[in-house]
Order: structure tokens, then sequence, then C-alpha cells
């Protein structure tokens, strides 16, 4: 079993696009939310290839409501600590 600690937990935003212009309306193709923070990444690897883990994480605000009901939907084994005060991080 590897544990993992992740701090500062967040909702990755990824965009893609064909092509960006600086200065300019770029307008993107595709967009994905993912759950992600180093040591939730670490964990969710070490699931892919079929190592038991916990990830440990910190969650706050709408976005840590967010982050805990997709973590429960990854089937990774998880222990939240819930914040009352403050709000987990859009990157």
């Amino acid at each position: 079993m590897i544990y993992t600690v992740t701090c500062n937990p967040s909702l990755d935003y990824i965009m893609e696009l064909d092509s960006f212009f600086e200065g300019k309306t770029n307008r993107s193709r595709k967009e994905t939310i993912c759950v992600g923070g180093k040591g939730i990444n670490v964990s969710i690897v070490l699931h892919e290839i079929g190592q038991e883990t916990t990830a440990f994480l910190f969650a706050a605000g709408f976005v840590g409501d967010e982050i805990v009901r997709r973590m429960n939907a990854s089937g990774i084994p998880s222990r939240i600590i819930s914040l009352p005060d403050g709000c987990s991080r859009i990157n």
C-alpha cells in the first residue's frame, strides 16, 4: 500500500486548440476537466498499474465538492479532509 498526500488538490482545466494567436480570440476545440495535484497524480498512476494506493487530500468549497465527487467516481481509495472555509483551486 502506498499513501499519497495532496495538500493543495485542484480541478485541472485543459483546453485543446488547433492554433494559437497572441492578442486574438482563440477558440478551443475540446475541453477536459480532471482532478490533479502531485499526490493525486501519483495515486492515479499507481491505481492504473494495479498498485494499492490511498490518496489523502484536503478539499474546500464548491471546487472541493467536485474534487471529492470525481475522486469517488475514479475508484481510487481516498481519505478527504473537508475544510470549513476557503475554496480548492482550479488550475
